[in-house]
């Protein structure tokens, strides 16, 4: 059953707080119409004043006794997002602390909730779960140029063992190393194997072989699109055996990169009970920014952590 509280003040009180402008009811609608144990989605174009938005909800939930400062996780995309709604949300709750509406119960020197990026909220449960995932808890995090010179040490040690050849790809080794990188964070944040690849990539090609053939043709005979489509495919396994081959030797040499952030996040709540269950203790209110569906394992973590939470 959901939450439906009734708050003691408006979000359009709320916000005399810190403009001197009304709030338009349809932000309105948002703040308070959003349940406060169930997830919630606000549509809104570039421009459209989601950050505020966001900020005013912080508020709202504060100042009726939803949430406390420190229970509040936001989450953006950019470090730059991050901090200019970090530095919102904080200057904002100055304004409401010296208001009337800050709550008696709070303290004057109240803890700021978290604001952080989706990759630096995944690294920070990965590096408090690191040891009983099998890394070192002081793992080196890759830059990009770093990677890619692992991924290309990686190909050029192993590219003759794989299954096949890299001298069977017409591509220079730069753009091999480039399309292991792509493939691996691929394959991190849709949780996949290259054996899965392969089978895929087998069952693409047997579908495809069943597609019409040209009219009054000969059996053989095939649209030259789909000659194309079969072709493009032939390398990816390839590439997958790279890919794999290159996330196995940045395990051993305790190097994580951004793209495996959110992956070990996941194996880290969804094999740790103690883990999940902290993060939904210390936050009762969380606070999507531009949020995307892009990402599986990304998905599979934020609703593993809080889509039971109540």
């Amino acid at each position: 059953m959901s939450d439906r509280r009734v708050p003691k003040y408006s979000a359009g009180e709320i916000f005399k707080v810190i403009k001197d402008f009304e709030l338009a009811p349809e932000k309105i609608q948002a703040i308070e119409n959003a349940p406060l144990d169930s997830p919630s989605l606000v549509v809104a174009g570039a421009g459209s004043g989601k950050t505020e938005l966001l900020a005013v909800r912080v508020l709202w939930l504060v100042a009726n006794g939803f949430a406390r400062p420190e229970q509040i996780l936001g989450l953006t995309f950019t470090k730059k997002a991050a901090t200019e709604l970090s530095k919102r949300i904080f200057e904002s709750l100055i304004r409401l602390r010296e208001s009337s509406y800050w709550p008696e119960d709070l303290e004057f020197e109240f803890i700021a909730p978290t604001i952080s990026t989706y990759n630096a909220f995944s690294n920070q449960i990965f590096r408090e779960n690191s040891l009983a995932l099998g890394y070192e808890s002081e793992s080196t995090l890759l830059s990009e140029a770093s990677a890619f010179q692992l991924a290309r040490e990686v190909c050029v040690r192993y590219g003759s063992s794989v299954s096949g050849s890299l001298s069977d790809l017409e591509l220079n080794l730069d753009n091999i190393v480039q399309k292991v990188l792509e493939l691996s964070q691929a394959m991190s944040d849709n949780g996949s194997s290259a054996e899965a690849i392969r089978e895929l990539i087998q069952q693409t090609a047997n579908q495809i072989g069943t597609l019409p053939k040209k009219a009054g043709q000969e059996v053989d005979s095939r649209f030259g699109y789909i000659e194309d489509m079969v072709e493009a495919l032939k390398p990816t396994p390839l590439i997958a055996e790279l890919a794999e081959l290159f996330q196995s030797e940045k395990k051993k040499r305790s190097f994580v990169d951004y793209s495996d952030q959110v992956a070990l996040a996941y194996r880290a709540v969804a094999e740790t009970d103690q883990a999940a269950s902290q993060i939904r203790e210390n936050f009762t209110q969380v606070l999507l920014d531009e949020y995307q569906d892009t990402s599986v394992l990304q998905t599979k973590l934020l609703s593993t952590l809080f889509s039971k939470a109540t």
